[in-house]
């Protein structure tokens, strides 16, 4: 059984696809809590980077490529090396 991330990723890229170069960004609203906004600056300020949205961009990214090495690792783990002489035809070294 694949895991559910998994699909939510493959959903993802397929809708990603769909868009193509339509999409120019979305704008968002919320609260972040202080401690964060703290971070924001003293990040901004170490890196000469004063965009919020830009630091908010580079974290999200992050997130996603966290989450992505995760379900990869986890649908890896599911295959069953057994049938590796499958995709070999038969063929042994």
């Amino acid at each position: 059984m694949v895991c559910n991330l998994h699909y939510y990723i493959v959903g993802y890229i397929s809708k990603i696809k769909k868009i193509g170069d339509k999409m120019s960004g979305a704008k968002i609203s919320g609260t972040i809590p202080d401690h964060l906004m703290v971070f924001m600056s003293f990040y901004g300020d170490y890196y000469n980077d004063y965009n919020r949205s830009h630091i908010v961009q580079k974290a999200l990214e992050l997130l996603r490529e966290k989450e992505w090495d995760l379900a990869y690792k986890q649908a890896n783990a599911e295959i069953n090396h057994a049938f590796d002489i499958c995709a070999r035809n038969g063929i042994h070294d």
